[in-house]
């Protein structure tokens, strides 16, 4: 019999744009499911009865808008990010461990899932703008075990065109409908953008099944073993007490008649030193070397800093269980994108409270498993805690009570609660306790509809209690913030970061103006499509902030080119510069400008613009 054989794809426009109400996601998939049964109707009188080609179950709009114009679209899925610029700003944060991460870092991830189980043998991208982030790509099967398809091994750039890019596969051994790709875009030039994502496979498994020659090559030794790890097992204490125990009890004998070798003689100092360039999961493996090696691979001082988010696959809550072990001395802790499901929750706990007293920094983004408890026990035990990390904990339909905890945390520098749904009250609940707070990250978090998150008054607190304030991240307030808030904020006179972007504000004022004149540290001002901007608002940045470094004005209508050649020439520190959909700024201009100042890299996004289908088919 022959195996089924399906094409699913999702187009991603609804994570940019948001659904149009449920109304309208109903009317689509009645749509949808007609066109495919039409579909199989045509099929079947054509004799190809096996084929069958259908869209993913939540797609809302199943035909390809943006593809194959390349250029920034409203439409396609956008990240937050690119290039090293956000790293580089004061609020920049260094990896946990960076030394002993993957030579490529993942910094954003999708979870796509489809309507029907298959066995991939192909998955392609629309890549409508900057292509080349991608770096991984997963499947999970039904016991949420992760195997890994594809991998780089070095960062490239492609061409800056729209491309339809399918990568090579590993072989996938079960069916799956939840695929995960993970993204670095460290090394483009501007946001990279995908319109949707398309699956290939089979209802079967088959043995001629269509995979990329590359694919079939065996991967190397070391990094087969990496994927195969158990990180639970690894960090099992007693396995490796008793595998320790009889391999040394085995060779003892010889080993008091051989010399000591070159490596057993270093100072223990010195080893320690070698050993703190190892990864976790090497540590672990260390231990069953000999005594010596397993006495220093748990050497307290080697668990300072703990990264596990690029184990996200491997952890659960045996891992954490053992690791708490370790972890006594620990002073910061990456947790991001771990998710295992049943007692994560509670492992999380008990790892806080043994190893949370040293704690200062702990990343926990994307980490659905937070609830009030996590809050409560992070608040009791970790008082030294500087930074804290909850980016996008929650989805967009849920919230979080007992903020108010969070109070506690006096010691507080870093507060990162980007993409959650949290309202003025409890955001209030707890601010104006963090008195030493420097870097504050509400990016988003007024974009909720369970929410209502008024800036104005976050600004107002802001001023009034947290005068230490070095970076702000309002990213898409839109009405949440108007031109009083943005004079509070004037108030932090320490600020060097500012992000005002997509802010909907009507009426601007003097606001910009007095927050450049009241704040010269600045060196980090983004306030793309805020309307109303003028060159008096720029003047006053020029006249002001002599130590600017980065400025996105994108989207602003009525900059004139002779202001921002101004910025340029007078800001010698400037290194960003986004001057995107700004009517007034041509091509002309930005060529020039580039050839003047070589030091900053100018920014301006292609518009759409029709490319030969037959390139893409």
């Amino acid at each position: 019999m022959c195996a089924q054989r399906f094409v699913l794809k999702i187009n991603l426009a609804p994570l940019a744009s948001g659904l149009k109400g449920h109304a309208r996601r109903d009317k689509m998939i009645a749509h949808r499911r007609k066109l495919s049964e039409l579909q199989d109707k045509q099929d079947d009188e054509n004799g190809d009865k096996y084929f069958i080609q259908q869209n993913a179950q939540d797609v809302v709009d199943f035909s390809s808008q943006v593809f194959p114009a390349y250029g920034d679209h409203a439409e396609a899925y956008s990240m937050r990010t690119y290039g090293k610029w956000w790293d580089q700003a004061p609020s920049g944060r260094k990896e946990i461990q960076g030394l002993n991460c993957n030579p490529v870092r993942s910094q954003d991830f999708v979870d796509v899932s489809f309507e029907h189980k298959v066995f991939p043998s192909k998955i392609t991208l629309y890549e409508v703008y900057n292509p080349g982030a991608l770096v991984r790509i997963w499947a999970k099967d039904l016991h949420s075990k992760w195997t890994l398809l594809y991998e780089v091994d070095v960062l490239e750039t492609p061409p800056p065109a729209a491309r339809k890019f399918s990568p090579p596969l590993n072989e996938c051994p079960f069916q799956t409908s939840f695929i995960r790709l993970e993204f670095n875009h460290e090394h483009l030039e501007s946001y990279y953008e995908i319109e949707s994502i398309v699956l290939e496979g089979f209802t079967r498994q088959v043995a001629n099944q269509k995979i990329h020659p590359f694919a079939r090559k065996p991967i190397g030794e070391i990094t087969r073993k990496v994927l195969n790890l158990n990180l639970a097992h690894l960090l099992s204490s007693s396995e490796y007490s008793s595998n320790t125990s009889s391999a040394t009890n085995s060779s003892s004998e010889e080993d008091e008649d051989q010399e000591l070798n070159a490596f057993e003689t270093l100072p223990y100092e010195v080893v320690i030193k070698i050993f703190s360039y190892l990864d976790l999961k090497s540590l672990c493996r260390c231990c069953i070397v000999s005594k010596r090696f397993e006495s220093v691979a748990k050497d307290l001082t080697l668990y300072s800093e703990v990264n596990l988010k690029s184990h996200w696959n491997l952890v659960n809550e045996s891992a954490l269980q053992c690791l708490a072990l370790r972890c006594t001395r620990l002073q910061a802790l990456d947790l991001s994108w771990c998710n295992s499901k049943s007692n994560f929750e509670i492992a999380f706990i008990k790892l806080i409270s043994h190893c949370g007293v040293t704690l200062k920094i702990l990343r926990l983004n994307s980490c659905k498993f937070i609830t009030s408890h996590c809050l409560a026990e992070i608040a009791d035990t970790c008082y030294q805690l500087e930074e804290l990390s909850l980016r996008k904990i929650l989805p967009p339909y849920k919230s979080l009570t007992g903020w108010h905890v969070l109070s506690e945390l006096t010691a507080l520098k870093y507060l990162d609660l980007y993409h959650v749904p949290i309202n003025t009250l409890e955001l209030m609940s707890f601010l104006p306790s963090l008195t030493k707070l420097e870097h504050l990250n509400l990016g988003s978090c007024a974009a909720s509809r369970l929410t209502q998150l008024n800036m104005d008054i976050v600004a107002e607190n802001l001023a009034k209690n947290n005068r230490n304030l070095r970076s702000i991240d309002m990213w898409r307030s839109h009405l949440s913030i108007t031109s009083v808030g943005i004079k509070y904020l004037s108030r932090c006179n320490k600020l060097e970061e500012v992000d005002l972007g997509w802010a909907e504000i009507e009426t601007l004022g003097d606001c910009i103006q007095e927050l450049a004149k009241h704040c010269p540290k600045l060196k980090k001002i983004f306030v793309p499509a805020m309307r109303g901007l003028t060159d008096r608002d720029i003047n006053a940045l020029i006249n002001n902030c002599p130590l600017l470094e980065q400025v996105d004005v994108l989207g602003i209508r009525n900059v004139s080119p002779e202001i921002c050649f101004r910025l340029l020439t007078q800001c010698h520190n400037m290194r960003l510069f986004d001057v995107s959909y700004c009517d007034k700024i041509t091509r002309a201009h930005v060529a020039l400008w580039r050839v003047q100042f070589p030091h900053v890299s100018i920014k301006q996004c292609t518009y759409s613009r029709p490319d030969s289908i037959e390139n893409f088919i």
